[in-house]
């Protein structure tokens, strides 16, 4: 059964179940019920389901099992009504009995947190040293081989406008230092194509890039891995504002910080979309650029993946 129609049942199972539980019958409310949740089940097994609607999907089966746990051992209650949307929450909820909230809020933390668990151990450290004095950024591998990316910025010393004499990166929860090495930079689209000196061991998270950058749209919801202020690795989410602004960039409403420069910014498949480089974003506004707050920018994965066939075909290298 194609998914629309198996959508279409399933919506249909959830409204006969409504009228049941409105009528009192508990029993066979709880039949539909088990019903939807079943074809939630298949729904979210599909591979062709994104991280966000698998969130969602979670969410309404978590409470769609309170709601049969309920059913089962009490009948239709308020409790269960509340859950089903059928009547408002009061102020005092009768003891014991559990309330569940069924916002899109709570589906997009899911997601993220789903984004930000698989990923995570292909997102990088990086530390960049020179005389004693350096900074840090984050980075992330994109082959098994040990390539990675990250900004320009990261690895260039600005006083010197040349690359930092010491490079390497760790992962997250391992204070071991690999060497890096700079294969080339844009110092115009702030990419660094970088490789570790040394094997790197398996497994190897590789974090996949995004296939075809015009699918994403504006609205989109989008997901940074990033090690603000060199506190560790952390998520932060926002919505797509522009997919190419006027100077060519993807810019995001996201709370970025110094540290996050040249983490992996993700869609809602868990695909690269860019590479965050920025606290703020510059609009060019009647002919003189102003820092637009509140806003974040990255260079798309369209321009980086030109970058890296012109640099690939340049040095002879295979990702």
């Amino acid at each position: 059964m194609a998914g629309s129609s198996i959508q279409a049942q399933l919506k249909a199972y959830y409204n006969n179940s409504l009228i049941l539980i409105e009528q009192g019958n508990a029993v066979d409310a709880r039949k539909y019920i088990l019903a939807v949740l079943n074809g939630l089940r298949g729904l979210h097994e599909s591979p062709e389901i994104s991280y966000l609607k698998k969130a969602t999907i979670e969410h309404h089966m978590r409470v769609l099992y309170q709601v049969a746990v309920a059913l089962r051992t009490n009948g239709v209650t308020d409790t269960v009504k509340i859950l089903m949307g059928l009547s408002a929450p009061t102020p005092a909820t009768a003891k014991g009995e559990q309330r569940a909230s069924n916002t899109p809020s709570e589906a997009h933390q899911d997601w993220c947190a789903s984004i930000f668990g698989k990923y995570k151990k292909g997102v990088v450290h990086i530390r960049a040293t020179e005389r004693g004095v350096g900074g840090s950024g984050t980075g992330f591998i994109i082959s098994k081989k040990g390539y990675l990316l990250t900004n320009a910025h990261v690895v260039v010393n600005a006083e010197r406008d040349a690359l930092c004499a010491n490079l390497s990166f760790s992962f997250v929860n391992d204070t071991t230092k690999h060497k890096m090495h700079v294969i080339e930079f844009s110092k115009e689209w702030d990419i660094a194509l970088c490789r570790s000196e040394e094997g790197l061991g398996d497994p190897i998270t590789v974090i996949p890039r995004i296939k075809d950058y015009s699918q994403l749209e504006q609205g989109a919801d989008v997901v940074v891995i990033g090690n603000a202020f060199s506190m560790g690795l952390a998520p932060f989410s926002g919505i797509v504002k522009f997919t190419h602004d006027e100077e060519g960039n993807l810019v995001y409403t996201a709370p970025s910080n110094p540290g996050d420069s040249g983490g992996p910014v993700f869609n809602g498949q868990g695909e690269c979309v860019g590479i965050n480089k920025s606290i703020t974003a510059a609009v060019n506004c009647g002919g003189s650029p102003v820092m637009a707050q509140g806003l974040t920018n990255a260079t798309p994965m369209d321009r980086i993946d030109e970058m890296l066939e012109k640099w690939c075909k340049k040095h002879d290298i295979t990702l």
